[in-house]
């Protein structure tokens, strides 16, 4: 018992100590912690309120927009017209979340400006005289329709509300981070070194707007998510270190914008990020966890074409913070997120937007690390040192109370707003409770028993006779039957049984071992692999040919057997099963001697004369019951029915049926097969089961069979016994 409770402490410490290695050395198991990120999606899903608010609203380039307007990118003077279309609806903050990093190309603009310089050279040269100066306002005119970056540029002059996005791109080895603009770094936040937000991902540079575009606009922020090991975006770094400075993110840039708090209000600390008077928790990696509203079409949204062509209510805009931004199919970017696996980039900004607006965050308590060690290292106490001593039920309802406690919490804290990882110490406190539930089952488990070499399939009571399933030293099947005789009873068997075992043939089932153990003799036998001839019988009614073929496979196994010094003693149809071939097999072979009751019974119908006189008997006292089989099987009935002391005597003395009177249109043969196989006396039989097979093989032929020897003339028929008389004995 000491020993036991050893290993199951030591299997405690060990799961221990592994869980507690995955949670501290992030990426060391991963499937654990992505186990914990499912559960924090599903929990995700729980706090979820679907109520965005009034603050946010969406202008989104969709495919109506698309089907309406032209494919995607649009020029930039009908962005111009979207601001100027919004502006007189009033926004508070309008971010455009769409990629403005260059200036436009403007071919037809350099086409007519090339034009207009060759015009005035002609003109110049007097070889063209336009006094009236009326080219002049055609090429101003056509110069202002073309230049669509001039006309962005007004608008988000004349809308002063605009928040552009800074995108990201991969470096090219060995060029170094591009400095920020003047106009950026002075909205940038400033870092201490020992403060621990997010930093700019490896090899990447910022692509920010073009410059004209920057300086109009009322402020910048990158717009990027950094997805989690599993590939799907929980969080977003409010601001990002670069290049020594704190960059904000699109998401807080808006929020910012819209409470009315200047880029020099923003306050970095440890740990949080303050915004006038919001103050937005970090995580230890640097980021705010985004606390979704819900999934996809969870904002109040217009179509882009609708705000073009009037169609949206007056007020739709007023004093609102205004996502522009791409969600027609197959532009723009989209994320997994965990609340649904594709979500366009402005509507993670607008939830991210939304949290820092609402001030609903999601956070990492000061305490969570220290609890959540807390929790393993208790739950590892309890499995080495409470568990190894309860009972399997107790143990169980102290397993099941301790893990709903701690789901049911951890549930319970998310909803509330504060994240604590309670998958690691519930999945080792099922890790542990399985191991050592299973090795208390495997210990306590009583071993199978065992007869010889050969092990029971099932705990039975080895005192009682019967068949019993096992399987040998290799893992054979084998049917065991035991039984429990007297001495003289017992030799023969064990000899009979040794006998058989020597015999191999495909008609035979062979005997795999036999011994005495506890005063109970076993003999292990091949298990059946078909349907024996009882069953077939019940079932179907075989054909003639079928039922001789049968017959003549089993006969052959008797001519091997009976030349090997082994009479069977007990052929009848539950001892023979067909084979897939049509073949026979003959099952039982060394088990006469073991007969029970029943079984003798069962198999007098077919017992030769001498048998049933209790007489010895050899190998043609087995063709005498093959043959009686056969005619069954031919005919449909026994050749010999009735009680046990009568159907003796009948067996003794009277002749059997003529079976082609019971079946019409067998083979003529037939009856002489049958009559030379049942007959009295044993002289007059086959001398050789071959000589039967091939006899029942001719019947499936036309040819002549040899007459039947001449028999003398019969003895005196004794009187009948009444049926109730005993029956003679038998070997």
């Amino acid at each position: 018992m000491k020993r036991s409770r050893l290993a199951e402490a030591a299997v405690g410490l060990a799961l221990t100590a592994l869980v507690a290695w995955g949670y501290l050395v992030a990426g060391a198991l991963p499937a654990l912690e992505g186990l914990e990120l499912k559960a924090y999606d599903r929990r995700a899903k729980l706090r979820a309120t679907l109520d965005s608010g009034q603050e946010i609203v969406l202008v989104a380039v969709d495919d109506a927009s698309l089907s309406a307007l032209g494919n995607w990118p649009w020029p930039r003077s009908r962005l111009a017209d979207l601001l100027e279309a919004l502006r007189g609806m009033g926004p508070r903050v309008v971010g455009l979340d769409l990629p403005c990093s260059e200036p436009s190309d403007g071919r037809g603009l350099a086409e007519v400006r090339s034009l207009q310089r060759r015009f005035e050279a002609l003109r110049a040269s007097r070889r063209i005289i336009d006094r009236t100066r009326s080219f002049d306002q055609l090429f101003s005119s056509a110069t202002a329709r073309l230049d669509s970056d001039a006309r962005l540029l007004a608008a988000l002059q004349d809308s002063g509300n605009v928040v552009l996005p800074i995108g990201f791109a991969r470096l090219r080895p060995g060029r170094l981070l591009q400095p920020l603009p003047p106009v950026i770094s002075s909205a940038t936040v400033a870092l201490s070194r020992a403060q621990a937000v997010a930093a700019a991902p490896a090899n990447t540079g910022l692509v920010f707007p073009w410059e004209p575009f920057l300086e109009s606009a009322l402020g910048a922020g990158y717009a990027a998510a950094r997805p989690d090991i599993d590939g799907v975006v929980r969080a977003q770094a409010p601001v990002l270190r670069y290049g020594g400075r704190g960059l904000p993110s699109f998401a807080l840039a808006l929020a910012a914008a819209y409470l009315g708090v200047k880029p020099s209000g923003i306050v970095c600390s440890p740990g949080r990020v303050t915004v006038g008077d919001v103050s937005i928790p970090l995580d230890r990696r640097g980021r705010m966890l985004v606390s979704f509203v819900g999934p996809e079409g969870t904002f109040r949204s217009y179509s882009a074409s609708d705000v073009l062509g009037g169609k949206t209510p007056p007020d739709a805009f007023k004093n609102k913070l205004v996502l522009v931004g791409l969600t027609a199919t197959g532009i723009g970017r989209a994320y997994a997120t965990a609340v649904t696996p594709s979500l366009p980039e402005i509507e993670l900004e607008a939830n991210a937007a939304e949290n820092i607006i609402h001030r609903r965050f999601l956070v990492r308590p000061d305490f969570a690390r220290a609890l959540e060690l807390g929790l393993i290292g208790a739950i590892g106490l309890l499995l080495m040192f409470v568990l190894p001593r309860l009972r399997i039920l107790s143990g169980f309802l102290l397993f099941l109370f301790l893990e709903t406690v701690m789901l049911g919490t951890g549930t319970y804290l998310f909803l509330e707003g504060q994240w604590l990882k309670v998958s690691y110490p519930a999945v080792l406190l099922l890790a542990g409770y399985l191991l050592l539930a299973l090795g208390r089952l495997l210990s306590e488990r009583p071993a199978k028993p065992t007869l010889g070499r050969f092990r029971l399939e099932r705990e039975q009571d080895l005192g009682a006779a019967g068949v019993l399933p096992a399987c040998d030293s290799r893992g054979r099947k084998v049917f065991l039957k035991t039984m429990r005789l007297e001495a003289a009873a017992k030799e023969r068997l064990l000899r009979d049984a040794r006998l058989a075992a020597k015999l191999e043939h495909p008609g035979i089932a062979r005997v795999l071992g036999c011994g005495e153990e506890a005063g109970l003799v076993y003999v292990a036998m091949e298990p059946p692999s078909g349907r024996n001839l009882a069953i077939c019988m019940k079932e179907e009614r075989l054909s003639a040919g079928e039922a001789l073929q049968a017959a003549a496979a089993a006969a052959d196994a008797l001519d091997y057997a009976h030349a090997h010094g082994a009479v069977h003693g007990d052929v009848r149809p539950q001892n023979i099963e067909l084979r897939q071939d049509g073949g026979a097999r003959l099952l039982g072979f060394g088990l006469a001697a073991s007969k029970t009751a029943a079984e003798l019974a069962a198999g007098a119908a077919y017992m030769s004369p001498e048998q049933a006189a209790g007489r010895g008997v050899d190998g043609r006292s087995d063709l005498f019951s093959l043959t009686a089989v056969l005619f069954e099987l031919l005919t449909g009935r026994k050749p010999f029915s009735g009680e046990e002391g009568t159907l003796l005597f009948r067996i003794a003395n009277e002749p059997h049926p003529d079976p082609l009177a019971l079946r019409p249109g067998l083979p003529p043969a037939v009856k002489t097969v049958i009559d030379r196989g049942l007959a009295k006396d044993p002289a007059r039989r086959y001398p050789r089961a071959g000589e039967l097979a091939r006899d029942l093989r001719a019947c499936l032929k036309p040819a002549p069979l040899p007459p039947v020897p001449p028999q003398a003339p019969p003895a005196p028929r004794p009187p009948q016994p009444p049926s109730d008389a005993p029956a003679p004995g038998r070997a």
